[in-house]
């Protein structure tokens, strides 16, 4: 893809997607500050919540919005180009402008002494656990775009897709103990990080890496699968066109 091309996807997504994770992180780092401040919570454990469960909600949100309120959509259904493989270039791009503020900001907490490594990572190398501790962000991310993905062009509603996707959001707290002990629900634990393992933190090697570490990958897995299901009901032109405008 050309930079020109680039820097018009870019336009075309709007602020929505190029500002809103800048200022949820942004916001969550300056609330953090406050609350340190205030003595209320933990800094660490606020803006590993903040990466872990607020931006890949917050972008789970946008996708539905940028897949389906296309004002061009009937016109680009027409092109040669087919809509689906411009609306996986757009999620990609989404994707990798999100990942790039979640480094950054992970970075940056790591620099101020502000950032949450599990007891069982810090034996590790350096380089090793930061890698690892990548997939704080990266799985749930890839889950809640996924999930918005499909759940947009199943309802064929980016309100209805958001108004789920939060419902998911919140039973993933409220019942994050019956999910991260039933052995068939941990492959959809989103925050198990923030949630369970912050407050468990002398787990066994053995029980982190089943309730951290093999989560994380699953999660990563069908996250992947929803993408893929999500591409190929991008083929219905009929739930595309139906869908269009829907609030």
């Amino acid at each position: 893809m050309s930079f020109d091309r680039l820097h018009y996807e870019f336009r075309l997504l709007g602020r929505k997607v190029v500002l809103l994770p800048m200022l949820v992180m942004g916001g969550l780092s300056l609330l953090a500050l406050l609350f340190s401040y205030l003595k209320f919570i933990a800094p660490e454990r606020f803006l590993l919540g903040g990466i872990e469960m607020i931006l890949p909600l917050t972008v789970g949100m946008i996708i539905g919005n940028v897949v389906i309120e296309d004002p061009a959509l009937e016109l680009q259904l027409t092109m040669p180009c087919r809509y689906d493989r411009t609306a996986m270039q757009r999620l990609a791009l989404i994707m990798s402008w999100t990942a790039g503020i979640a480094v950054l900001s992970s970075l940056i907490f790591s620099l101020f002494h502000l950032a949450y490594i599990p007891a069982l990572l810090r034996a590790w190398s350096p380089f090793a656990s930061s890698l690892l501790m990548q997939l704080v962000w990266l799985a749930p991310l890839v889950w809640c775009m996924g999930i918005g993905f499909c759940l947009t062009l199943l309802t064929r509603s980016w309100t209805g897709s958001a108004a789920l996707l939060g419902s998911i959001w919140i039973v993933q707290i409220a019942f994050k103990n019956v999910i991260a002990l039933t052995a068939w629900l941990r492959p959809v634990l989103l925050f198990p990080t923030t949630l369970f393992i912050y407050d468990f933190p002398d787990l066994s090697p053995a029980n982190f890496t089943t309730y951290w570490l093999d989560t994380r990958l699953e999660v990563v897995a069908t996250g992947v699968v929803l993408l893929l299901l999500g591409w190929f009901l991008l083929h219905k032109t009929e739930r595309l066109l139906k869908g269009m405008n829907v609030a």
